[in-house]
């Protein structure tokens, strides 16, 4: 045709589809349209992917529901691949601690990405503690972290606890700032059996419970300063946690400690 050529039809069949081209766009295209047959063919293919609002949607859905279908068959694939290695490697080279370093980490991202439930993953992360060094016992709470497993973490503690397991405080503070889950509750957890704990996970609790926003562990920790047979390392973390969480009523007790007072008096609001 001489009026338009094909390739500024092109450009126009998709406003003009939508109907919202000018009259005068609109009335070339279609004089064009009635003697060509390409652009005809264009605009029933245009015509014919038009859906409507809901139809868009279900397509949507339906490609969302076949992508994590492909998604959950390669991740189960992963994990079964994982677990075979795993067992594998213990069959071939044993059960010693350099080992289960490298048995330990693919276990970790399991439990990081949530590829495995959580309870059998965690009673196999908690069998790993036996006979291990501080290198692999960090491995496996940083994996217990990952799982957000309360439990699992507090029985890790104590059991460390009942072997006479140094841990460095401030990696058990900093890895509690990296559970995945409420740490609250997690804080609150810990702390209420921590005379079923060493020192040093005592000592790391209040620094993670010191990490988190809110005075709510003020009042517990200012009971406890009250009793004298707290080991030294504690009691003087407690005393730091009131640096960021002062409370009412905790400036005597405080000042009767930094004055080396051999004995706790009562809380009572200063005269």
């Amino acid at each position: 045709m001489k009026g338009i050529n094909c390739n500024i039809v092109k450009d126009l069949l998709p406003s003009y589809v939508d109907k919202i081209c000018t009259e005068d766009s609109r009335r070339l295209i279609e004089e064009h349209i009635g003697g060509c047959e390409q652009c005809r063919t264009q605009l029933k293919l245009l015509q014919g992917t038009e859906l409507t609002d809901e139809q868009g949607e279900q397509r949507r859905i339906s490609y969302l529901k076949k992508l994590k279908r492909h998604y959950e068959k390669g991740i189960t694939s992963l994990v079964l691949l994982t677990l075979a290695i795993i067992g594998a490697s213990l069959f071939l080279v044993g059960h010693n601690d350099r080992n289960l370093l490298y048995v330990i980490f693919p276990l970790s991202l399991i439990a990081a990405y949530g590829l495995m439930p959580g309870s059998p993953l965690a009673e196999q992360l908690l069998g790993y503690l036996d006979n291990s060094t501080v290198y692999s016992r960090e491995n496996v709470l940083s994996a217990l972290y990952a799982l957000g497993n309360i439990q699992s973490i507090e029985h890790a503690f104590i059991l460390m606890s009942q072997r006479g397991w140094y841990h460095d405080p401030r990696l058990l503070s900093d890895g509690l700032s990296r559970f995945q889950g409420d740490k609250n509750p997690l804080a609150s957890r810990l702390w209420g059996c921590r005379s079923d704990l060493a020192e040093c996970f005592q000592v790391g609790i209040v620094r993670f419970a010191d990490s988190l926003t809110g005075d709510g562990f003020a009042e517990d920790f200012l009971r406890e300063l009250e009793l004298e047979e707290l080991p030294a390392e504690t009691r003087f973390t407690l005393v730091r946690y009131f640096r960021r969480h002062a409370i009412p009523g905790a400036q005597p007790m405080l000042l009767l400690l930094l004055g080396g007072g051999a004995s706790c008096p009562s809380r009572r609001p200063p005269p």
